[in-house]
């Protein structure tokens, strides 16, 4: 499919998204919402309607038209066809904004869709096949040395599934980095501010943030949700029990899509609920977070009894035996502009966050009587500067380091700081001269700081077609030829020859480079990627056979394990070591397996015993004499 009928697939999500939100909001008496946030309260909905499919085995290919036929059903019968004349006047206020997305549309999907390269690492290996294996399953559930379930329950998994259901492969990002960019600006544009300066500057925020993109897990469809969840906060009815359920369907949204998002979640909720104690006593506090906090526990846990199987191993999981760690010292500076491999170095999120904190301040001691939204503004701000604080000294050191907690919270900035720009503007307008200097001021200039970085992503995305950012591979000649080899070369041929080896209906073991061109429908596979190896769950199943890599760049690579090895948070460190123990692991195996396929880029194994591989991998140690794969 070309990038217009992409375009007119996703235009189609976004009105399907629009009658189950607008669904929601008339059921609870939000009728008055707008457009953009009942497509964002609509995305959550199908997230979380995307668990109970996924629990029920119902989520394969057919799956994604009905959902979407029922929305746009939905979106039909919502539509005031009587008063259409009147919405119509309505609109034109909004023209710009609309006006605006419509352009930016058409430039996205002529500059990025389709992309020539991906995280050979997080998407090729990892993320792609996830969609891949619902679609051909009906569910996500599988594997117990994947990362799914532990990085994140598969929201956004469950997303791409609708890309790829009318898509090629490689436009899976337009889920996140098209439909929820747009959505997050529609949001914010159309927001209720009585005056339109606000509006245009939270866009403008939004979009000069770097988002650090490295992959196509969730960042703008994350920053879209908790946008969302702020801006109803407008509402005269934000406090109502109904209200809460259409938070605790956000949150739940936001939990399924990144498990890092969980804090967000926690973040959002646990401002709204101190929010509510300052306006409406500890009473109606307790009513309105308890309805918030079962909603979100009811919507999530379909999510979370997909991965049932998986979680029943932790009792089960033996730990290899350790390696040296060879983790890099933990270096955290805040307030440094060093530019890191991912663009943008600290200190423009420290001073922008300082800002907002400033900010909400100001806004909370010259205004009376301070409202629900101004303590929103103030318990949110608060709470995100304690977040970032929490994420970069606490998370980082025993998670993925520095770099990578504050690319997990590049969306919750996003998010949440335009949408907090416009819910204080509302509060210090008429305000003298000189606070709106000094508002300006903390608005304005945290954000000049990102329009360096903002200026190299559009020459990158207009010149190379790119919006990820993978430490400048995606710019080197090697690195594009191999995710067309990838995506478009020989490798779907190859994979599938090398899993015709294996028995039809065998169970198998996957260690490739490209595991969404494996066919799940014909064997029960249980693909690997390194993160999975140091899940709470991580077991090699009961198999007689293995499929492997051997040559590739992902799977095959004991310099590329060495140096994740040298990462700066320990979960980093110990993948890379799991990864160096597996490869040698297989190039030891004693005794030696039978060589069913062999083409010099995959081999397949067949072991003599089920639990031949789980047993010494167990026992590997990284200085195992290492020699060529060979068989009897």
């Amino acid at each position: 499919m070309n990038t217009l009928g992409v375009l007119a697939a996703l235009a189609l999500h976004g009105f399907a998204s629009f009658g189950f939100g607008r669904f929601a909001l008339r059921r609870t008496g939000h009728a008055s919402a707008s457009a953009a946030l009942s497509v964002a309260l609509g995305l959550a909905m199908v997230v979380v309607m995307g668990g109970a499919l996924n629990l029920m085995r119902a989520a394969a290919r057919p799956s994604p038209f009905v959902v979407l036929g029922v929305g746009t059903a939905l979106a039909l019968t919502a539509i005031p066809w009587r008063t259409l004349a009147q919405t119509q006047l309505a609109l034109r206020s909004e023209a710009g904004v609309y006006g605006l997305l419509c352009l930016l549309a058409l430039l996205l999907c002529a500059t990025i869709l389709p992309t020539p390269t991906f995280n050979y690492y997080d998407d090729l290996q990892k993320y792609f096949a996830h969609p891949v294996r619902m679609l051909q399953t009906g569910t996500l559930r599988g594997s117990s040395l994947s990362a799914l379930g532990f990085e994140t329950l598969g929201g956004q998994a469950y997303l791409h599934g609708f890309v790829l259901s009318l898509g090629q492969i490689d436009m899976l990002h337009a889920a996140d980095c098209v439909f929820a960019f747009l959505l997050l600006l529609a949001l914010l544009g159309t927001a209720p501010s009585e005056r339109a300066a606000p509006r245009w500057l939270a866009m403008a925020a939004a979009a000069l943030i770097n988002p650090q993109i490295v992959n196509v897990s969730a960042t703008y469809t994350a920053a879209a949700l908790g946008a969302a969840l702020v801006l109803m906060q407008l509402d005269a009815k934000a406090g109502s029990t109904c209200s809460a359920v259409l938070a605790g369907i956000v949150l739940a949204a936001l939990c399924a899509l990144k498990s890092s998002l969980a804090l967000y979640a926690l973040t959002l909720g646990l401002s709204l609920s101190a929010a509510r104690v300052a306006c409406a006593g500890w009473l109606q506090c307790a009513r309105w977070s308890g309805v918030c906090a079962g909603t979100t526990c009811a919507c999530v846990a379909p999510w979370v009894l997909v991965h049932v199987p998986n979680l029943r191993l932790i009792a089960q999981h033996r730990s290899p035996v350790a390696s040296p760690s060879l983790a890099a010292a933990y270096s955290m500076e805040p307030f440094s502009w060093e530019s890191w491999g991912y663009g943008t170095g600290f200190a423009p999120y420290t001073y922008a966050l300082l800002a907002l904190c400033a900010l909400a301040a100001l806004a909370f001691w010259h205004t009376r009587p301070r409202s629900h939204v101004l303590q929103v503004s103030l318990w949110l701000a608060v709470g995100l500067a304690l977040l970032y604080v929490c994420m970069l000294y606490a998370i980082g050191p025993v998670s993925q380091g520095e770099l990578t907690m504050l690319r997990l919270f590049a969306p919750m900035l996003i998010g949440a700081l335009p949408a907090l720009y416009v819910l204080l503007s509302e509060a210090l307008t008429g305000r003298s001269r000189r606070a709106f200097t000094l508002v300006a001021v903390l608005s304005i200039a945290p954000l000049l700081a990102f329009v360096p970085f903002s200026l190299e992503r559009a020459q990158r995305a207009l010149l190379d077609g790119s919006v990820f950012v993978v430490a400048r591979l995606d710019q080197a000649p090697w690195y594009r030829e191999l995710n067309r080899y990838m995506l478009h070369g020989r490798m779907q041929q190859q994979v599938r020859v090398a899993q015709a080896a294996i028995p039809a209906g065998a169970p198998f073991v996957a260690w490739i480079g490209a595991p969404f061109w494996l066919d799940y429908a014909r064997n029960p596979v249980a693909e690997m990627d390194m993160a999975g190896l140091e899940t709470p769950w991580s077991r090699i199943p009961d198999t007689r056979y293995v499929l492997w890599e051997f040559a590739g760049a992902t799977t095959g690579q004991l310099d590329g394990f060495e140096e994740v090895r040298r990462s700066s948070g320990s979960l980093a460190a110990r993948i890379g070591d799991a990864g160096l123990r597996f490869t040698r692991t297989l190039l030891t195996l004693e005794p030696r397996p039978k060589l069913l396929w062999n083409d010099g880029q995959f081999l397949v194994f067949e072991l003599q015993d089920v639990t031949q591989l789980r047993e010494q991998y167990l026992k590997a140690r990284i200085d195992t004499p290492l020699r060529a794969p060979s068989a009897r």
